[in-house]
């Protein structure tokens, strides 16, 4: 049975202390293990707000991306910030060891731990990631979809969350790309370590039972 324990590392803003992270390099090096998923976006936020591709911008309120209601709960909501952030999660906590879901670092002065000098992925990122610009069209490509860390999500669904990814990663060696940039072909907008490539369904099962119960209903006519 696949474990469901993760370091999630949320999004640092000027509220949130980095030194948490910093002054545990090495405890948290010692237990990530094999499996780290870093994403541009704040999917944490976003699946809060209900944000997901699939459905249509209010005009009386574009600036915050299509909400599914209610938010979390809801179907319509996996195939969007809810599935990239909870498959972020089982995905870290299958593995061994701890496991690493971190979202976006920052967009404040200060906030901006991935390549700070005291940093645990510091010589992994350094010079790899660009600030520059918010990728609102991402794509997930016929080889990524079977990735479990995409399962059940879609490019348009990951799109138009306003913003939907808040940096891009360029090819880094020891990861593999998960979603890909369109604002900046070549690059990636979230990106993994030791991608099996079928998705663990089992892991999904245990932490998003509605969704996967219904799933399975449409597609075989009953639930495992």
């Amino acid at each position: 049975m696949a474990r469901l324990f993760s370091l999630t590392l949320q999004r640092v803003e000027r509220r949130f202390p980095i030194a948490g992270i910093l002054d545990n390099r090495a405890a948290i090096e010692a237990a990530r293990e094999d499996r780290t998923f870093i994403t541009a976006s704040d999917a944490d936020f976003h699946a809060i707000r209900g944000d997901t591709g699939n459905i249509s911008n209010d005009a009386a309120d574009s600036n915050r991306g299509g909400k599914c209601i209610p938010a979390l709960t809801s179907p319509d909501c996996w195939d969007g910030a809810l599935g990239h952030l909870v498959n972020a999660v089982n995905w870290a906590g299958s593995g061994n060891g701890l496991g690493i879901v971190s979202f976006l670092d920052g967009e404040h002065p200060g906030s901006f731990w991935w390549t700070h000098e005291n940093s645990f992925l510091r010589n992994e990122l350094s010079g790899s990631v660009n600030y520059s610009g918010s990728d609102q069209n991402p794509i997930i490509n016929s080889v990524q979809a079977d990735y479990p860390l995409n399962y059940g999500l879609t490019s348009r669904g990951l799109s138009n969350w306003k913003n939907s990814f808040h940096a891009t990663f360029l090819p880094i060696g020891s990861y593999t790309p998960v979603i890909d940039s369109s604002l900046r072909p070549g690059s990636a907008v979230a990106i993994a370590t030791t991608l099996p490539a079928m998705p663990e369904v089992e892991s999904y099962l245990m932490l998003y039972p509605e969704h996967m119960e219904e799933t399975c209903s449409e597609s075989t006519g009953s639930a495992p």
